[in-house]
């Protein structure tokens, strides 16, 4: 069913009232709020980044340790395998596998960040401990929140033996 308007008796709205400056007064008021929103998604994310960074590098690392054998870019020096690194220097290989993610990071991952500790399980079993800590810097600073939060991993992996059984 259509109704029909007759043209005539269609009334014009009274003239509004402007309100200049209305919405620049409105983005002022919401311009901060919006600004930490901003601020504590991009650290929240980047937090979270860091974090699968650091739990990739972990990882790697005892992987890699917990290898036996040795390839033409490693030595056995004192029943720890090390890597010689760019500059000369000895890392061992847990490491030096930590440290191929963690250059990724700003700061990026240093050796002495990588705490390696061998040891043994329940069952007598030869492992490789790898711990890693890390001091993540926010942005900026937020009220009621730490400007610095470590972040620490640890993974243990069993050593391969060097003869099968």
């Amino acid at each position: 069913m259509v109704f029909l308007l007759p043209i005539g008796n269609i009334r014009k709205a009274p003239p509004r009232k402007t309100r200049k400056g209305a919405a620049a007064v409105e983005m002022a008021l919401v311009l901060p709020f919006l600004v930490f929103v901003l601020l504590a998604s991009i650290d929240f994310a980047r937090v979270i980044y860091y974090t699968i960074v650091i739990d990739n590098c972990c990882h790697n690392a005892v992987i890699f340790g917990s290898q036996t054998y040795d390839n033409q870019n490693q030595q056995w020096i004192g029943n720890q395998q090390y890597w010689q690194g760019p500059n000369s220097q000895m890392l061992s290989t847990e490491q030096a596998a930590g440290d191929v993610d963690g250059t990724n990071l700003s700061p990026a991952l240093a050796n002495s960040n990588i705490t390696v500790s061998p040891g043994t399980d329940a069952y007598g079993n030869s492992v490789n401990n790898v711990t890693i800590t890390y001091s993540f810097k926010t942005i900026a600073p937020f009220p009621g929140i730490p400007s610095t939060v470590t972040i620490t991993r640890t993974v243990q992996v069993r050593v391969a033996p060097a003869i099968p059984k």
